[in-house]
């Protein structure tokens, strides 16, 4: 398995023109921005526009990556949304005893 960046780590002009060529680099590396794959899929995909890799996530085997497939688009508003579905994925998984 590898980590795959939705939002590519080199984006092209389509990537640049959505997210801003400046805030690109804010968001590349985000939790939020990211997705297990096997490394053939992340080789596929790697430069992919969204629609497509959509498309990869559809039959995932790791829920947590079907949920990018939910996203009409995605955008810095898209990866805070992601953001706050993976905390609250989070929270129910790793539940700490209480004090």
């Amino acid at each position: 398995m590898t980590l795959e960046h939705i939002l590519p780590q080199t984006p092209d002009d389509w990537w640049c023109h959505r997210f801003g060529e400046e805030s690109t680099g804010k968001y590349v590396g985000c939790l939020d921005n990211l997705a297990f794959v096997p490394l053939s899929l992340n080789l596929e995909s790697r430069k992919e526009r969204i629609r497509r890799k959509k498309r990869f996530r559809a039959e995932d085997p790791l829920g947590i990556n079907r949920e990018i497939t939910e996203h009409r688009e995605w955008s810095p508003i898209t990866i805070k949304v992601r953001q706050q579905w993976l905390a609250r994925h989070a929270a129910k998984v790793w539940r700490l005893p209480q004090a």
